[in-house]
């Protein structure tokens, strides 16, 4: 009887952390079935993500570590498949999935010109200072006023020009006026609140393919 992905995960993660020679077997028969049925963006592809991780963390043998390899490959083809599709599983590591998430400000400049993602502005999230006290910092002293109105961030953005796609460029470019007092720097872009959203363009930027050689 052919057996579901459901079913057939529920299977693996109840013995994929057993070490005897007979739950090994049972181990390596499992993925050989999980081999042949379709993967769904589920939460259970994420329960056989880890499971997956823990596997090629820690194989029993050659035999499991080819398939763990070959099944880990098959997920990130699958994901990158999806590109462009709203996802049920975002901030979780799987390869090609963005995820939302606060960073430093040199963090932020850094990853905007990594080579294997690609990142925007999401949004001002819990933040404890707004952006007109920090532009006053930074701006020049023609665009300076524009933060008097005491306008909401958004708002002031527009006012300023700065387009959706351009914000994130826009807040990384002022902030970088006061590289030359880093400490003042971090606070102010981490009481901005400023949130990101880091999608991957290359499997090695994801949980199971980021390694060290």
């Amino acid at each position: 009887m052919t057996r579901s992905f459901t079913s057939l995960v529920t299977l693996l993660r109840s013995i994929y952390g057993r070490f005897e020679p007979d739950s090994i077997l049972d181990t390596i028969v499992c993925l050989r079935q999980l081999r042949t049925v379709a993967l769904r963006e589920n939460a259970t592809l994420l329960v056989y993500h880890e499971c997956l991780l823990f596997l090629r963390a820690y194989p029993a043998n050659g035999r499991m570590l080819s398939l763990v390899e070959s099944e880990l490959k098959r997920i990130a083809t699958f994901m990158r498949g999806r590109r462009g599709r709203e996802h049920s599983l975002e901030s979780v590591g799987l390869p090609y999935v963005s995820a939302v998430t606060r960073f430093s400000h040199d963090c932020v400049r850094w990853l905007a010109g990594h080579p294997h993602c690609a990142v925007t502005f999401e949004e001002f999230s819990e933040s404890t200072l707004d952006l007109n006290a920090v532009l006053r910092l930074t701006l020049p002293t023609l665009e300076r006023s524009e933060t008097n109105a005491e306008l909401p961030n958004d708002d002031l953005l527009d006012v300023l020009g700065v387009r959706p796609e351009r914000r994130l460029d826009f807040l990384i470019a002022e902030l970088s006026r006061l590289d030359d007092t880093p400490y003042v720097k971090d606070q102010l872009f981490d009481a901005l609140g400023v949130s990101v959203r880091v999608t991957p363009t290359h499997s090695e930027f994801s949980t199971a393919f980021n390694r060290l050689p």
